[in-house]
């Protein structure tokens, strides 16, 4: 046998050995997937069993594999989260004070994006024990200015919570002077943690004026309302330019008088601003009060104004004032000035207006005329799938519960017409069970998964079953069935996607505490 075939078969053995050696590493069994587990469990212990097995099916463990990735990196194989996928789990074990699982993930921080994510979760946990130095210390470390602006604003609201205001606005002054952009969460931040000076100070450094002018309206003059300070709130709401953002500053001054029981200085004030839609927001904000005598005038001065501007701003202004009637419940008055703007010249505040106008049948139990608005309005599937579960949400709060059944039917039977062959993976359900998942309308999000389960439990096609599978884990998520979520996760084919599964999940579980928790 002549040298170089005993060079090749020498190379091609020890490439065999290498192989079987992969093939043997990967087959080490990993812990099984016991959903039954997480009942017993607490939900900080629950996300610690996901993050773990998530972890370890991500890590495929085994002594020799480990080795030869060492000696040879261009084997690498193993799947390794994708950034946002990362930045899930430091999320995940930030939000759950996990720190072990936190400094497993160090390793695999070797992106800009995956340090900053560790970075963030790291001060939120420094924060919570209270080491404000070590906290701001790791925040400067985060290098992309949209991850720090949400750290600071997260460091700040630990801090708060935990009774240190002087250090939470510490910190937000510090956010202030490091972001020389993206400063609407720390306004958006400081306005609502009682820092209307900071939140204004931030917004006045916001270059565009449309969102600087957004910012001050929405979070600075309100801020500035509620600590009773209204001369300042009046100072900053006669900087805007803008014609309408101004006037609703206003409206938000005369809602903060309202709730203190000054109906007339109220009213005095809005006629300051001398704007449509705010005119309309205080006539909404006095109907709800019980005080349609108050309204009325302001109704109808809303309405003239806005016939005299030119277009496309008189459609926009009717469209804004038909919302407001649609949200008081005058539905009528909603629906002629929306038949009186041009709908093409008014967008984006006609698709609110008969967003607003649906919803209201809804709220009274009017199905068709709600449904007749969303299709007429709205023809293409895309764009209602969330106001058919918007429209579902509200009838089913409302004690009609039939009615609401059936439009879930509807939107199953466009998704059949649209999508034959594989209307169950759409991403309706998705949409449709987490605008489902309070727990007033609790019962029918786990009506729908039930009924989505028994209709396509005949499905074998492996392609088309692993995205329904992927789908069922994360719906069981967004009712917070754990254990249901984790079945279906545990049926997916690869260790790669059973992992990629446990983190969507975890993703759920996280985004479902905050909301409970109003953050």
């Amino acid at each position: 046998m002549s040298r170089p075939t005993r060079l090749i078969l020498g190379v091609a053995t020890l490439l065999a050995v290498v192989a079987g050696l992969l093939w043997w590493t990967r087959s080490v069994r990993l812990t099984p997937l016991e959903p039954n587990r997480l009942a017993a469990m607490s939900e900080t212990e629950q996300v610690a069993w996901l993050i773990e097995r998530a972890l370890e099916r991500s890590e495929r463990p085994g002594f020799i594999r480990k080795k030869l990735y060492e000696w040879f990196p261009r084997l690498r194989t193993k799947w390794e989260p994708f950034h946002d996928e990362f930045a899930t789990l430091t999320r995940a074990c930030a939000e759950y004070d996990l720190w072990e699982p936190l400094q497993r993930l160090r390793r695999w921080a070797r992106d800009p994006l995956d340090k900053d994510s560790l970075h963030f979760a790291e001060a939120q946990l420094w924060a919570r024990r209270g080491d404000t130095a070590k906290a701001s210390q790791t925040m400067r470390g985060i290098s992309d200015i949209a991850v720090k602006a949400r750290a600071y604003s997260t460091v700040a609201t630990e801090l708060n919570r935990a009774g240190q205001r002087d250090e939470a606005r510490r910190v937000l002054q510090e956010a202030v002077a490091q972001l020389p952009q993206d400063k609407d969460l720390i306004v958006s931040m400081a306005a609502q943690l009682g820092f209307p000076d900071l939140a204004e100070q931030a917004a006045t450094r916001i270059a565009d004026r449309m969102f600087r002018e957004h910012a001050l309206a929405a979070d600075v003059v309100p801020a500035y309302a509620r600590a009773g300070q209204d001369s300042e709130a009046i100072r900053v709401a006669r900087q805007i330019s803008d014609r309408v953002v101004r006037g609703l500053a206003y409206a938000e001054i005369a809602h903060t008088r309202m709730q203190r029981g000054q109906w007339t200085e109220a009213v005095a004030l809005i006629e300051q601003a001398r704007e449509p839609t705010g005119y309309a927001r205080v006539a909404r904000y006095l109907a709800g009060q019980g005080r349609p005598a108050l309204a009325r005038p302001l109704w109808q001065k809303a309405e003239q104004l806005a016939r005299r501007l030119p277009e496309p701003s008189r459609s926009r202004a009717l469209f804004q004032i038909a919302t407001e009637y649609a949200r008081a419940g005058d539905l009528d008055a909603a629906m002629r000035l929306c038949n009186q703007a041009d709908e093409a010249k008014g967008r984006p505040e006609s698709v609110r207006a008969f967003h607003a106008i649906a919803r209201a049948y809804a709220a009274k139990g009017k199905r068709e005329q709600a449904v007749a608005v969303v299709e007429q309005r709205f023809p293409s599937l895309a764009s209602t799938v969330i106001p058919y579960s918007l429209l579902a949400r509200e009838l089913y709060r409302n004690g009609y519960y039939e009615d609401a059944r059936l439009v879930l039917q509807r939107l199953h039977a466009r998704l059949q017409r649209e999508f034959p062959r594989n209307w169950y993976t759409d991403y309706a359900w998705l949409f449709t069970v987490d605008s489902l998942a309070s727990p007033d309308t609790l019962p029918l999000a786990r009506e729908i998964i039930g009924w989505l389960e028994r209709e396509t439990q005949s499905i074998t096609n492996p392609r088309e079953r692993y995205f329904l599978d992927r789908r069922l884990a994360v719906l069981h998520a967004q009712t917070g069935d754990l254990p249901r979520a984790v079945h279906y996760a545990a049926r997916l084919p690869h260790n790669e996607s059973q992992a990629s599964a446990l983190i969507e999940i975890l993703q759920v579980v996280v985004e479902r505490r905050e909301s409970r928790e109003g953050r």
